[in-house]
């Protein structure tokens, strides 16, 4: 799955918790990815994973039940939903 998502040509991609399966190998090549795609476009990254978050988000947008609880850097978001 997340080789068909990374190679879409588009502005904006949406990827959805799809990069946690795999071997190590495979995760490797997930981040160097999703690093270049990081700088060529949009991504809009929807993830549970803390450490995800931490390696590839620049702005979180923290949701609940479709509300907008926090928005910011992502440490400052993630301490904020930890401590929820």
């Amino acid at each position: 799955g997340f080789a068909i998502a990374s190679n879409v040509n588009k502005d904006i991609v949406l990827i959805d918790e799809i990069m946690g399966v795999g071997d190590a190998n495979f995760k490797k090549k997930c981040d160097e990815r999703m690093r270049t795609l990081i700088e060529e476009r949009t991504i809009v990254l929807v993830t549970h994973n803390m450490e995800t978050i931490k390696r590839f988000a620049n702005t979180v947008i923290w949701l609940d039940k479709g509300q907008m609880i926090d928005q910011g850097e992502p440490d400052g978001v993630i301490q904020q939903y930890l401590a929820s």
